[in-house]
């Protein structure tokens, strides 16, 4: 059978009738002698039946010769129904569509009604080609007609072009009133579904394999159209990445992943109950890309402010500062030339920094001198803390010296309340970006690899850059994280390795930098390169010889196995953590009692859960900690608070009959007794709103639900975590099957998705 794509396309014998059942319905008569339209069926003729005979007319199109006997017909569209009633009113049915379909000269209808010689019984068949032309029959033919030419090297572009024209139009009876899910209509319309997902990628391979820039483009358009209406088709979506990273449209291809999350999020689970993830392929290419990214170096600073600094009289090395200024100075920032400068005059003294003779930075007045200038203070406490990184020279290990920053940059909080809230936020976030880039202005000096250099000033400055990345996470600097780490992450690793001096302190930073990745893996919903990283960090941890930084490790990889839902691996993780807590941190030890009764609540173990939970919060220091800081910044009381009331909302899964959700609801408003001048990591808080969230649900306060609900979504706009935004949808879903027909759920839609 010849089948062609356009009105325009057709042989010597036209068809009679042109019918387009995908995307908007269209039938056109069509004069035989001149091949133009004649015309276009009434929308409004055939009254009450018309719907119904389209759906019938669709029906026959999709069986074998186009035709099908009358009482299987009547099963499709009733099959619960009266035997005597379904016949009249196909009857009826059948009488409309003879009309619809007889040439608008007056003859023949194109629909018949023939009785089998055997049976007796009636069957309805339509007119073959070419009298009665069908888009879809078209579009199949297209599509076989393209894949033959490919098997005997024929030049195969033209059908697949003819082919996408139809596929275009939209699915298959896309306004179809009458039954649109039936068995029938679905399996054809999954059936032309593949045949256009065939014909998409064959074309894209095509534009991109023989037409240079101008086929790239056009396969670029191509993917990117199919795929906004099919965001979950990733095998659409790697090509589209692949060449927008090759054109360096980085950002573009990571919002088109987001998409991707977003899309699967809205997807019910999978067969074990575990949210939707993208394909590892999927996420190879984005992980290449965001690498690719990331590499790219830019220029190297020509300023004279470069040419060398003094500071009191020592040397100061332009390497180092050279991200300062690069970091300042994006974030609209000046820094005064007689701060930092190329000549002995223009002296940090003179701002009113002194440097000590020891490696301490205790005692420096905590605002005095700036008359409340955010920038002046901020700057001032930079050129501080940058003299003591310089100065170290690893005097007393590297967790002394990660203690002692750390408490710098917990004064960096202190301070909070001397300044306006924006121009705080400002400048420290710039003066942590700055310490956080450090490493970046000795990556020249490392092809020297000499021992000296690399323990006493390229490993501190990677501690410091590690210190500061911590305070950022706790933020929502995710994406400058790994910028920061992505620079000296495989130096870390790579000396981690090998036997040298330093080969343990390299892996003491190389474990808290794979914690580091693991947070924002989490937060980008991909659980299982999480699991790597925080495998990787009980490795380090344990070359490192740290029972502290060992603990830790074990206790993220027990969280990340929890988010994988492998629960056996989770309680596994923790109890292994349980065996090194001696001479650790107590609040390193609660931590581990956290997850110990998390691990226990998913198997429904509630007593166990519960008095584990209670041991957590028996043990946990009512005081800071003289701690390091991947502890300090990560292991509050808020942390306590979250998992006291999430361990009650998995309880409540196990036993829907007791008040677990209650209690979880108690448990968790124990935040708002926290005081306000304690630092609580953003990604803490938002996760706690959301199981505030979770539980108002469960107690059935949709007013609760509701204000939850929209202060996640207001911190969203500006912390883009793929986790938190999960969480928020999966609750949205969860209250509406809670409350169906309740308007304030409802229009909490736009909000939420």
């Amino acid at each position: 059978m010849d089948e062609y794509t356009t009105i325009h396309e057709r042989p010597a014998a036209f068809p009679s009738l042109c019918i387009w059942l995908c995307g908007p319905f269209q039938m056109a008569w069509i004069d035989p002698a001149t091949g133009q339209t004649v015309s276009a069926v009434d929308p409004r003729s055939g009254g009450r039946d018309r719907a119904a005979a389209i759906s019938l007319l669709a029906l026959l199109l999709c069986q074998p010769h186009r035709q099908a006997h009358r009482d299987w017909v009547m099963e499709q569209f009733w099959p619960e129904g009266r035997w005597g009633v379904a016949v009249h009113r196909l009857e009826n049915i059948f009488s409309c569509l003879r009309g619809l379909l007889r040439p608008p000269g007056g003859g023949e209808s194109l629909v018949r009604s023939v009785t089998g010689k055997k049976t007796g019984g009636s069957s309805y068949c339509l007119d073959a080609y070419p009298a009665l032309w069908v888009d879809m029959d078209a579009f199949t033919w297209n599509v076989e007609q393209a894949a033959r030419m490919e098997r005997f090297g024929e030049n195969p572009l033209p059908f697949w072009q003819r082919a996408s024209t139809l596929f275009q139009r939209g699915p298959f009876l896309a306004n179809a009133t009458y039954d649109p899910y039936a068995t029938w209509i679905t399996e054809q319309r999954s059936r032309l579904e593949g045949y256009g997902r065939q014909c998409v990628h064959a074309l894209a391979r095509l534009y991109l394999a023989s037409s240079g820039q101008a086929g790239t483009a056009e396969a670029l358009v191509l993917l990117r159209t199919y795929w906004q209406s099919h965001k979950t088709d990733e095998d659409a979506l790697r090509p589209l990445m692949e060449i927008l990273g090759e054109q360096e449209r980085y950002q573009e291809a990571e919002e088109y992943y987001q998409q991707l999350l977003v899309a699967l999020a809205d997807l019910e689970p999978d067969d074990e109950g575990q949210a939707r993830m993208p394909d590892p392929r999927t996420q190879d290419i984005r992980e290449y890309l965001r690498t690719k990214q990331i590499r790219r170096e830019s220029k190297p600073p020509s300023s004279p402010l470069f040419q060398g600094v003094h500071l009191n009289g020592r040397d100061l090395p332009a390497s180092l500062l050279a991200p300062v200024v690069q970091s300042l100075q994006a974030q609209d920032i000046t820094i005064p030339e007689r701060v930092i400068g190329g000549q002995a005059s223009w002296m940090l003294s003179e701002y009113g920094v002194l440097v000590p003779p020891s490696p301490s930075m205790q005692g420096l007045p905590l605002a005095e001198g700036t008359d409340g200038n955010c920038t002046a203070w901020f700057s001032e406490r930079l050129a501080l803390i940058i003299a003591f990184i310089t100065q170290w020279r690893n005097q007393l290990g590297c967790i002394a010296f990660q203690k002692m920053l750390d408490r710098e940059l917990h004064v960096f909080d202190e301070i909070k309340a001397m300044f306006d809230a924006d121009a705080y936020f400002l400048s420290r976030r710039s003066a942590l970006l700055v310490i956080a880039a450090l490493p970046t202005g000795l990556l020249g000096l490392l092809q020297q690899q000499k021992t000296a250099f690399i323990e006493e000033e390229f490993l501190p400055a990677c501690a410091a850059s590690i210190a500061s990345c911590w305070y950022l996470l706790n933020g929502r600097d995710f994406a400058s994280v790994e910028r920061a780490l992505s620079r000296y992450m495989l130096f870390l690793i790579g000396w981690a390795r090998q036997a040298s001096t330093y080969q343990r302190t390299a892996a003491y930073l190389a474990a808290q930098a794979c914690l580091l990745l693991g947070f924002i893996e989490l937060h980008r919903l991909q659980f299982q390169q999480r699991i790597v990283y925080c495998s990787e960090a009980v490795k380090y941890a344990r070359e490192a010889e740290d029972n502290p930084l060992l603990v830790k490790a074990l206790t993220q990889l027990g969280n990340a196995y929890y988010d994988q839902g492998v629960y056996t691996k989770m309680l596994q993780a923790y109890q292994e953590a349980q065996h090194f807590m001696k001479d650790v941190p107590r609040s390193l030890q609660s931590k581990v009692f956290m997850g110990l009764a998390h691990a226990y609540a998913q198997h429904g173990q509630a007593t166990e859960a519960l008095d584990t939970i209670n041991q957590a919060r028996q043990i946990f220091p009512g005081e800071i900690e003289d701690v390091p800081t991947f502890l300090s910044a990560d292991d509050g009381e808020y942390s306590l608070i979250l998992f006291e009331g999430w361990i009650r909302l998995d309880l409540g899964k196990h036993f829907p009959d007791k008040d677990y959700n209650e209690q979880a609801a108690k448990a968790l408003a124990q935040i708002d007794d926290v005081p306000t001048s304690t630092p609580i990591p953003e990604r803490y808080r938002h996760e706690i709103i959301n199981r505030r969230a979770q539980a108002a649900i469960a107690a059935g306060k949709l007013d609760m639900f509701r204000d939850y609900t929209l202060q996640s979504s207001q911190i969203l706009q500006v912390m883009h975590s793929g986790k938190r935004r999960q969480e928020l949808v999966i609750n949205y879903k969860t209250a509406l099957k809670k409350w169906p027909h309740e308007s304030r759920v409802v229009e909490l839609a736009d909000v939420v998705l």
